[in-house]
């Protein structure tokens, strides 16, 4: 059996490795682990070839967004609320506006679905009338 490559102290991502870690039980192969923290503070238990191939490259932080202060159009994200039955965070922006809005996932605002309160819409609509509300669609206002 060869070696066991030395990877203490050594960066991948955001994780430095630390130590050693025992092998889980759950691993018949005999992979070599390593106990590695992440810039978050995070402690976790990677495979050393997960490291290597840059499989993992924190502790999972970096697919939790932080939201907090950032503009997405006319909204402003001011909360996070808990966690709801169906696992997901809302988010609580306000509108320039005033109004607030609270949307479902992070994906809304990222994706720039959504931009407001719905008052952008409204605007819309009362300046272009139904081809506004046909072109929010994705039609044209013949169709």
């Amino acid at each position: 059996m060869p070696a066991r490559l030395d990877l203490t102290g050594q960066r991948f991502g955001l994780l430095t490795v630390c130590e050693p870690a025992p092998r889980p039980a759950s691993d018949r192969k005999g992979n070599t682990w390593w106990t590695c923290v992440c810039e978050c503070g995070e402690r976790i238990t990677v495979r050393a070839t997960h490291l290597r191939t840059k499989q993992t490259r924190s502790c999972g932080c970096v697919r939790r967004f932080d939201l907090w202060g950032h503009r997405f159009g006319r909204l402003v994200v001011v909360d996070r609320s808990a966690k709801q039955l169906d696992g997901l965070s809302r988010w609580v922006c306000e509108c320039d506006c005033g109004s607030p809005a609270v949307l479902r996932d992070a994906w809304q605002l990222r994706s720039g679905d959504t931009i407001s309160c719905g008052c952008a819409l409204r605007e819309a609509q009362a300046k272009f009338g139904e081809r506004a509300t046909a072109a929010r669609r994705g039609r044209r206002h013949d169709d």
